[in-house]
């Protein structure tokens, strides 16, 4: 992968200091992996295997009990125990082991179908089968299967602990030893003082990648989470039976959501094995802020013929905050987009793309990464049969005038027809006499609020079902009831009647020569009229609403909105992207009395 710029230390003691954090917070939970899979998993695997060379003899049941454990919230553990007597080449033996695990628990019916068979056997008196060891015949159980659903669930923890600590404290070292040096050439970016290094003239990889690892990483630790879960509670989905037991089916939603993850993931490996040896050659390189950015992405496998393919290019802010805990969460939103639809030449066994963009000049230029920095991305799209082509590039873009050598024959008279074209949809452009009418339609942004809403559907749903099953003992029970049910249940009603709402409305904006006239529908019953007059109106402007993220892809969705005696009022909405947002109020200052 060729290198597009080169970070200078923004503050090396801090940096150092954050490595050594991340370092010892990967610490215990690496700690807690190991000890767990160490001192509990393994000697239940090694006793197991153990036992399965043990003998069987017959025994008498002294005395049997099933404990039990009540927490505060309502969730029962259980533990079976019993005492037993055999002989073993004529000498007597008493044991009070009843199979491989130890301790309380509820995962499954184990301990009640133990406590039931103990019954039946002292009811009629008949002897027992024991296992014991003949090498040390005083070491005897009665039960010598291995119990894979809670074995899986213990594996589970003790993978993902190690792996969750394994990997923050290899971060913590990597980034410790990565630490770039301070170099003195190259621009300054706004953000800390750190220096980029725009001298490279190196094609640009694709940053696909690093996206695939981090995607199959988190599809098998949520996987080796989920699924043990599932075959953990496989006895009480078997026999569902009331109302409320059909709250465990809830389970099934995180190996389901693990499985989407998992194809995710093969998505991006068969995408990266395809199109991973693709580069993009800049021109100019840099990419010009209040110039051009163009170029050529040369594929590193053959479109079929006649491909329509979209490039996008983006200006992204990214935020890095942390929560009360310390964890760490980096946010992105588009701060400016525009997109050209292109068709690729074939050439040797490869396809060439071309683009060229103009560039406003108050966009910010490239920055290193740091808790608030603007970075540059060009991606590409295109539907193909099988798997659809979708590649991204970093690309470092500066302050300048420059122009790019690319030329697109009619590029520009096509790129202002496709906006117009798209304008008059998004818009529903309608004259009649000296009126202008606009309409933002019902069914708005339904692809994504059609995937908000069984996301917070799912959230709404574990919410309120964790509020009702029980979880186990209190001190894990108390804080998981309270996680789910406050936090997924309120955010999944939240982002459930959001996305139900902006498809099922609709806003009609008509402005005439003196006044604007602004109604709102709900299903086709007026909720909301105004009417105000263009003398009272002294600005017009868009305002980024919402955002939606498929895949690579970020879309933002503009109000279209006008302030009047110190109040705003929306005048239309969902609108896809800056530029065409800025196309609208051009539009609207043309051909009517608007500021």
């Amino acid at each position: 992968m060729g290198s597009r710029w080169k970070p200078g230390a923004i503050t090396g003691a801090k940096t150092m200091k954050g490595s050594v954090l991340l370092a010892l917070f990967g610490l215990p939970f690496l700690g807690f992996g190991l000890g767990f899979g160490y001192f509990k998993v393994w000697p239940e695997i090694a006793t197991w295997m153990e036992v399965s060379h043990w003998q069987s003899t017959a025994g008498q049941l002294v005395s049997y009990r099933l404990d039990s454990s009540r927490s505060s919230e309502g969730g029962t553990t259980y533990e079976i125990k019993a005492r037993f007597r055999y002989e073993v080449n004529g000498r007597d033996y008493e044991a009070a082991r009843v199979g491989i695990h130890s301790g309380k628990d509820n995962i499954g019916d184990y301990h009640q179908q133990w406590e039931q068979r103990l019954r039946r056997i002292q009811s009629s008196g008949k002897p027992l089968t024991v296992w014991y060891d003949p090498e040390r015949p005083d070491q005897a159980l009665l039960d010598p299967d291995l119990r894979w659903g809670l074995m899986a669930m213990q594996a589970a923890f003790a993978v993902v602990f190690t792996l969750i600590g394994g990997g923050l404290l290899a971060a913590g070292l990597f980034s410790k030893a990565r630490q770039p040096d301070v170099s003195g050439d190259g621009a300054v970016a706004e953000s800390g003082g750190a220096v980029l290094d725009f001298s490279t003239r190196e094609p640009i990889a694709p940053g696909a990648a690093t996206g695939v690892w981090a995607m199959w990483l988190f599809a098998v630790i949520w996987n080796l989470i989920s699924f043990p879960a599932c075959i953990a509670v496989w006895d009480e989905l078997q026999s569902v039976h009331g109302t409320e037991d059909y709250l465990v089916l809830i389970v099934l939603l995180f190996p389901a959501v693990g499985l989407f993850l998992l194809w995710l993931a093969i998505k991006g490996t068969i995408l990266n094995r395809r199109y991973g040896r693709s580069r993009l050659q800049l021109d100019p390189n840099p990419g010009q802020a209040g110039g051009q950015v163009g170029g050529e992405i040369l594929l590193s496998k053959a479109l079929p013929l006649n491909t329509q393919c979209e490039v996008r290019l983006e200006c992204l802010h990214s935020r890095e905050t942390r929560n009360s805990k310390g964890q760490k969460r980096i946010s992105t939103s588009v701060e400016w987009q525009d997109a050209l639809t292109v068709r690729g030449a074939q050439e040797a066994g490869k396809t060439r793309i071309r683009f060229v963009f103009d560039v406003p000049a108050e966009l910010p230029s490239s920055q290193a990464q740091s808790s608030n920095w603007h970075h540059w991305k060009v991606h590409v799209a295109a539907d193909i049969p099988g798997l659809d082509l979708a590649l991204d590039f970093e690309i470092p873009v500066q302050q300048g005038a420059g122009k790019s050598r690319i030329r697109i024959a009619g590029r520009e008279r096509k790129q202002q027809m496709q906006r117009s074209q798209q304008l008059a949809q998004v818009l529903n452009i309608e004259q009649k006499g000296e009126t202008l009418f606009l309409h933002s339609d019902y069914g708005r942004e339904l692809a994504g609020s059609i995937m908000g809403a069984v996301f917070g559907a799912i959230f709404l749903a574990v919410g309120i079902g964790i509020g009702f099953a029980e979880m186990g003992p209190g001190l894990i029970e108390i804080p998981v009831k309270l996680m789910f049910c406050t936090v997924f249940g309120g955010l999944g009603l939240l982002i459930l009647l959001a996305c139900v709402l902006t498809p099922m409305t609709r806003l009609d904006t008509a402005i005439d020569r003196h006044n604007l006239h602004v109604r709102r529908l709900f299903l086709g019953r007026e909720i909301f009229r105004k009417t105000i007059a263009l003398q009272d109106v002294t600005q017009l402007q868009a305002h980024k609403n919402s955002s939606y993220g498929n895949g690579n892809r970020i879309r933002n969705w503009f109000q279209l909105r006008v302030w009047h005696n110190g109040k705003k009022q929306v005048i239309a909405e969902s609108v896809p992207g800056r530029v065409l947002a800025d196309e609208a109020i051009v539009f609207l200052r043309s051909n009517t009395g608007l500021p």
